[in-house]
């Protein structure tokens, strides 16, 4: 009888731990998840530097469609996602479409490093997040991370990782935003992970940055899609 009195506190002692450690859990998941800028979100005010060493603030694209897009030099599916990104860029830049490519290397160098070697005449509008900074206030969930902003400054769409056959559809919600009555986004009712796929484990721990991988789900807003 001894032996059980002992053993029935101690059982109940593990259970209470493992319900305090399931709700501190939840509650830093459901904190994280609060932090992300999502579909529907207004696009928070920031200021970044540009590649010419000046500053500008997001405010200043307010009333064009916007794609901001987050890279590095030691995110392998940059080398892919960058260059297409570019190539939209030039495809609808007389429409009003303007494409932020935000580096988040510590060090311009590397940087400079990977424009030389993959995209080394840039359409794209370059600036910089050494810091990280804006990256960690987006709530990004994996490397590359794109938000499409509409004209009034509200996220559109938010999408981590990279699938080249997402491109089409990102290209389709940019003409609908851009005002092309025959563009309609073709969102599948349950995202699909594009790192599963093309997210290896040499983009998970970059040399100088936080590990941010495993991304993915897509967040749709665009009008009439659930």
């Amino acid at each position: 009888m001894a032996l059980l009195s002992v053993l029935r506190p101690q059982r109940r002692d593990g259970r209470v731990l493992r319900f305090v450690v399931a709700l501190l859990v939840l509650s830093v998941a459901t904190a994280a998840r609060a932090g992300e800028l999502r579909a529907g979100d207004l696009l928070p005010a920031a200021t970044l530097a540009d590649w010419q060493g000046g500053s500008v603030d997001l405010d200043a694209w307010r009333g064009r469609v916007v794609i901001i897009d987050f890279w590095a030099s030691w995110c392998q599916v940059c080398r892919a996602a960058l260059p297409e990104l570019d190539a939209i860029s030039r495809r609808h830049a007389s429409e009003g479409l303007v494409v932020l490519a935000v580096n988040i290397d510590k060090q311009r160098t590397p940087a400079e490093r990977f424009l030389s070697e993959y995209l080394p005449e840039p359409a794209v509008t370059l600036l910089r997040d050494p810091e990280g900074a804006l990256f960690a206030r987006f709530g990004a969930q994996g490397m590359p991370a794109l938000y499409v902003v509409d004209r009034a400054g509200v996220v559109r769409l938010a999408e981590s990782g990279y699938s080249p056959q997402r491109l089409p559809n990102i290209e389709r919600a940019v003409n609908a935003l851009l005002g092309d009555p025959t563009a309609r986004p073709d969102y599948a009712d349950t995202p699909t992970r594009s790192s599963d796929t093309l997210l290896g484990p040499e983009n998970t721990r970059p040399p100088d940055q936080k590990n941010t991988v495993n991304p993915p789900l897509t967040q749709n807003g665009l009008p009439g899609v659930k």
